[in-house]
């Protein structure tokens, strides 16, 4: 049973076989699912000022056991479509709708485990949680006294203005504090830090290696119910993302066996032309090392002015090649 802003589920998942590599330095004793076997997942919770999470393993659930097997795509439902969870902004939904992709949206919006970063009720959604995309601590505390309450919140640290340069240059710091914050308003904070900030922290450093070998998603996640690796930038690359995405994954779980870990995907990043084909190979890579994905479908603006025009068409491939709707 999995507890998230409140709410609790009992997913069936499928899980294919995947092995990590790990950096040198890195801690090799992670705590990742059996195959073949039965797993109980702790719950997910706001997590205090200690850096402890709000939670107990759970009791036996009284729904449909979460039954682990191999199978050659990672997540499966017990009907045997494809089954993760999804952050999704709430634009992008009506994005998927507006291409042909109307059961889609019905589908991952009528799940009560989606974020929709917006205010799902406007859209006429009320199952899915409700999320507020915080870009800076100050940005946080506005999104909590908000009304109606968030059922959480994504804070999203990136190399860009909307982010105060003192918490770019002190994201494990910037992260515990907005997890005090938060916590105190006992919502699950999902952290978010974006791969450009390696270039802000250290400059002359590939920014994957750095991510990687300064165990920047290890640290971030000791403060975090759940964390986003963007790795989206790197997307078009399926092997590289994969390598990166289950490292990272990896020692975000060594440092917190109970965070949540999703992965971003993008139909158009930055304004880079992808497939639906290296969309599905970045998931059917990954998916059975991570919680979930934040699927983005981007336009061009204030946030990400060389994104260009939105492609959902690509969402809308992706998610019928899964099963998704």
């Amino acid at each position: 049973m999995f507890i998230f802003g409140g709410r609790a589920w009992w997913p069936a998942m499928v899980l294919g076989a995947l092995s990590v590599t790990l950096p040198s330095g890195s801690a090799s004793d992670i705590s990742l699912p059996q195959l073949g076997g039965q797993t109980n997942a702790a719950p997910i919770a706001a997590v205090p000022a200690s850096g402890t999470i709000l939670n107990t393993l759970p009791e036996n659930p009284s729904g449909p056991s979460s039954t682990l097997v191999v199978a050659s795509l990672a997540a499966k439902n017990s009907s045997g479509a494809f089954k993760t969870h999804w952050i999704i902004v709430a634009s992008a939904l009506n994005e998927l709708a507006s291409a042909g992709g109307t059961a889609a949206a019905k589908a991952i919006s009528g799940d009560p485990t989606t974020v929709i970063l917006g205010n799902p009720a406007s859209l006429g959604i009320y199952a899915a949680m409700s999320g507020a995309s915080a870009k800076s601590l100050s940005a946080i505390r506005t999104a909590l006294s908000s009304t109606p309450k968030v059922s959480t919140v994504l804070y999203d640290v990136e190399d860009w203005s909307y982010t105060p340069l003192a918490e770019q240059l002190e994201p494990i710091a910037a992260t515990q504090t907005a997890q005090s914050i938060t916590s105190a308003a006992d919502t699950p904070l999902i952290a978010a830090p974006a791969l450009d900030l390696m270039k802000v922290l250290y400059p002359g450093i590939p920014p994957r290696v750095a991510y990687i070998s300064k165990n920047v998603a290890g640290r971030i996640a000791q403060y975090a119910s759940a964390i986003d690796i963007q790795a989206q930038s790197i997307e078009t690359n399926p092997s590289e993302y994969a390598n990166f995405v289950l490292a990272a994954a990896a020692e975000a779980r060594a440092a917190n066996p109970h965070v949540r870990v999703y992965a971003g995907i993008s139909t158009n990043p930055d304004g880079q032309t992808v497939t639906a084909t290296e969309l599905y190979q970045d998931v059917n890579s990954t998916a059975g090392s991570v919680y979930g994905y934040w699927l983005n479908i981007p336009s061009g603006g204030t946030y990400c002015p060389s994104c260009g025009t939105p492609q959902p068409h690509i969402a809308v491939q992706l998610l019928a090649t899964l099963g998704v709707g």
